[in-house]
């Protein structure tokens, strides 16, 4: 897609190239859609207060993370290659980030110590702050947080 060229190339303003991905939106999925994927987006954040949720969140973060980082092997959590570390720290970033979920909590999810799970939080947001020496990992972060981002609204607009 040459669109963000084409939309750099027209200098448009903030407002401007706010206003191109709202059509965008609208065009792909419709306004009642669209209307209902920004009032998720816009509304409070899921409250995880259903367990049942919260295990259903987790387990596609996995299956997601999985597929775009490339992990083929039986144990997720326990798994040492740099894909499955990669995809673990995403995937803990993602839920704190997206759902306010606490260090302890993905512990326990994931089968690892609460000082495990904030030092690749902190790990990955030193990652974002400089992406451009992280460009293979940034392409499979950024399509797994768009993944979870579609599946949140998903859950919500249902």
């Amino acid at each position: 897609m040459n669109k963000p060229k084409d939309i750099l190339e027209k200098n448009l303003t903030i407002y401007g190239l706010l206003d191109v991905r709202v059509q965008q939106l609208v065009s792909k999925f419709g306004i009642t859609r669209a209307i209902a994927l920004l009032d998720g987006m816009t509304s409070a954040s899921i409250a995880l207060d259903d367990n049942e949720k919260e295990v259903l969140i987790i387990n596609f973060l996995n299956t997601r993370a999985k597929k775009y980082f490339g992990f083929t092997g039986k144990d997720f959590c326990k798994a040492q290659d740099q894909n499955a570390r990669d995809a673990r720290m995403s995937c803990y970033y993602l839920l704190v980030k997206h759902l306010d979920m606490n260090y302890q909590t993905i512990g326990y999810y994931y089968k690892q110590k609460r000082r495990n799970v904030r030092y690749n939080y902190k790990k990955i947001e030193e990652i974002i702050e400089i992406k451009t020496f992280y460009k293979d990992f940034f392409k499979r972060f950024d399509a797994l947080e768009s993944s979870l981002i579609t599946y949140l609204l998903a859950l919500k607009t249902k």
